[in-house]
């Protein structure tokens, strides 16, 4: 609803138009949770509820018209936390975005229509095509405004942000109104060609400090998770020089004790001390330096993580063609590969039965791709956020970053990541194109 109603009979379903415009434009880009044909069912019935809404409270005394546009308003947050993989706070976030955007286009569309047609208007196909056309030129805008903002913006929203939106929307809102409201206030104007001017001015400064706010706002997330991906990425390659050290003092220990024990065994032959040398040479069998997969850096890191897996009762496999992972640099190797094996161990130690802490990894050619598939068995079900799993981690906001570092790293070749939980699975898979022939 909208305070257009008093001052001419728009047909209701314009307005609601407008509204259901509005919220779809500026979450264009975000991931539905649902396919399209249930999206486009929830839209249209979105659509059809704003229309009656408009009809049933259209002619209701002044004094309804705050509660009546707050309901609307409802409607349009219901609409999208239901559509949108987004938490509460961030759906909140987004319907005052859309119902600010909603208003602007709404007295710009009234503007012009008074200018063009007078008061009251007439003209119904100019009228409908204004509409058309205002609120397709608002609401491209909007999709625009929608895909500049990074993916970090959407799952980093907290209650501060969207309270601030919120005040934005409600000063805006206030003093784009105030003289529908009451013609005595001192910011009040008395002329009706004022009061669609003034309308219209206001909402346009509100949509524009509400956008500048939430771009300033995306541009420091971005800047944050940079830093920790950087952080990250860091972290990872000083653990990967940390085990290659202590694996080449573990790889010469090893051989220097094999070649004792070949010694003891020549010269002494009591049957005590052959049963503790070979007990002792079972022991070393644990610290055996294997080369898995043809990639010194990725046999390094599953060496280092060898460990811990041995501890936490892991089964680990893979099949790995580490020859074609040559045109990926060390550190963003160490990025992919450490923080995959970091994540799949973190949740397989949560499963209470060590015959199902199950983790295997697979790197080979496909389709003049490299195909990378990090999979665990995983019996819990998963949050999602932005098509990936939110951390279990209490603090949130500061973690979560691994998957995130593994996207931006398969992003610099021109790769994509993707994850699924199917069948007691969780599979990460990063495909890289071959040809890009390394980082940029």
């Amino acid at each position: 609803m909208n305070s257009s109603s008093a001052f001419f009979d728009i047909p209701r379903f314009l307005s609601a138009f407008s509204e259901w415009g509005a919220a779809v434009s500026l979450c264009a880009f975000l991931p539905r949770r649902d396919g399209r044909r249930v999206f486009i069912i929830k839209a249209a019935f979105f659509l059809v509820l704003q229309t009656a809404f408009m009809e049933l409270t259209g002619d209701l005394p002044l004094v309804f018209w705050i509660p009546c546009m707050s309901a609307a308003v409802i409607f349009m947050g219901v609409f999208v936390y239901s559509s949108y993989s987004l938490t509460k706070v961030a759906a909140f976030h987004f319907t005052m975005t859309a119902f600010m955007t909603a208003e602007f286009a709404a007295s710009l569309e009234w503007q012009m229509e008074y200018f063009f047609l007078g008061f009251p208007p007439g003209e119904t196909a100019f009228r409908i095509a204004n509409v058309l056309i205002v609120n397709g030129i608002v609401f491209l805008s909007g999709v625009f405004f929608s895909r500049s903002l990074n993916r970090g913006f959407f799952a980093s929203i907290t209650w501060r942000e969207a309270v601030s939106v919120f005040l934005i929307a409600i000063m805006a809102f206030t003093f784009s109104n105030i003289s529908f409201l009451d013609a005595r206030t001192p910011f009040s104007v008395q002329f009706e060609r004022d009061i669609f001017i003034l309308r219209t001015m206001v909402d346009l400064a509100g949509v524009a400090v509400m956008y500048a706010y939430q771009s300033r706002m995306g541009e420091l997330i971005m800047e944050k998770e940079t830093a920790v991906m950087n952080t990250v990425l860091s972290a990872q390659y000083d653990q990967y020089r940390t085990y290659q050290q202590g694996i080449e003092l573990v790889n010469i220990k090893y051989h220097d004790l094999k070649h004792q024990i070949a010694g003891l065994r020549a010269e002494m032959d009591p049957e005590k001390r052959e049963e503790w040398l070979s007990r002792l040479e079972d022991e070393l069998e644990v610290y055996r330096p294997e080369t898995q997969t043809d990639n010194a850096v990725l046999d390094t890191l599953i060496a280092g993580k060898t460990a811990v897996m041995r501890k936490n009762r892991i089964k680990f496999t893979c099949v790995v063609d580490g020859q074609i992972l040559s045109a990926i640099h060390v550190t963003d190797i160490c990025s992919i590969f450490g923080n995959a094996l970091d994540n799949a161990i973190e949740s397989v130690v949560q499963e209470p039965d060590p015959e199902k802490r199950l983790i295997h990894l697979t790197v080979t050619e496909r389709s003049g791709f490299i195909f990378i598939m990090m999979s665990n068995y995983c019996s819990r079900e998963l949050d999602e956020k932005e098509g990936f799993p939110v951390t279990t981690k209490t603090d949130q906001r500061n973690h979560g970053y691994g998957l995130r570092s593994i996207r931006y790293a398969a992003g610099k070749y021109g790769g994509s990541v993707t994850c699924r939980l199917e069948n007691s699975y969780f599979e990460l898979k990063i495909l890289i194109p071959l040809k890009q022939g390394g980082g940029k």
